[in-house]
């Protein structure tokens, strides 16, 4: 090429677009399937208008998530100040990538089957969570890539309540309301109490009671179960 020639960009023919279309979509698939935060920055546009803006704190996030995942700690413990992403992090995105994994690295605590329990300190607040994943699930997006994988049955498609063909679930509501007789696999405590709340000795006794009572047995297996508390 002359120095100082602008370069002469080739546009792909017709009958190569449908190809490079799907070269492209595998290996988005593949990149977002071996990482949360991969899957997280892509799938965030899906059920959340505000952009994605990285921190750091994002990957240690997904970082611990990951190692839940994979059995390797059980309990885990995140103290993160409001309007962080902590909700669509750790209540949206984690369940939605956790059921995409491939059969080749599916455990107990990865797939489609894997079953989930999420509270907060209110019915209402849990809902908003649980909408935002199944807004992604259900979406063309995520459809597109895993839709053979991950499909909401049509008998269990509530807002708060909804589970896929393979044996998955999620189920949501308040720390003290509807919990008897559910359980899951992975349990999901975001804000278990309101900032007043932590300040109330007769609150706190109330959702550590609740914690220590009635969530300790609202569990599939205990040899596996794990727990997030935010």
């Amino acid at each position: 090429m002359p120095d100082g020639a602008a370069p002469v960009l080739l546009k792909p023919s017709p009958a190569l677009r449908p190809l490079l279309f799907e070269f492209a979509r595998r290996r988005e698939r593949r990149e977002c399937e071996g990482s949360l935060l991969a899957f997280l920055a892509r799938a965030w546009r899906e059920f959340d208008p505000s952009p994605f803006i990285f921190n750091w704190h994002h990957e240690v996030l997904c970082e611990e998530l990951e190692a839940l995942a994979r059995g390797e700690i059980r309990d885990s413990v995140i103290n993160i100040p409001p309007r962080t992403g902590k909700t669509n992090i750790i209540s949206v995105a984690f369940p939605a990538w956790l059921w995409v994994q491939p059969e080749e690295r599916q455990a107990p605590l990865m797939g489609p089957h894997v079953r989930f329990l999420c509270v907060s300190y209110g019915s209402t607040l849990a809902e908003v969570a649980a909408v935002k994943m199944r807004r992604l699930v259900m979406g063309p997006w995520y459809q597109a890539h895993w839709g053979k994988r991950v499909q909401i049955r049509a008998d269990q498609a509530g807002r708060s309540d909804f589970g896929n063909t393979a044996g998955g679930e999620r189920i949501s509501n308040s720390i003290e309301g509807g919990i008897l007789g559910r359980g899951g696999d992975i349990q999901i405590i975001d804000d278990p109490h309101k900032v007043d709340g932590a300040e109330s000795d007769v609150e706190r006794d109330r959702t550590l009671r609740a914690l220590a009572e009635g969530l300790t047995t609202r569990i599939t297996d205990p040899r596996i179960a794990a727990r997030v508390l935010v």
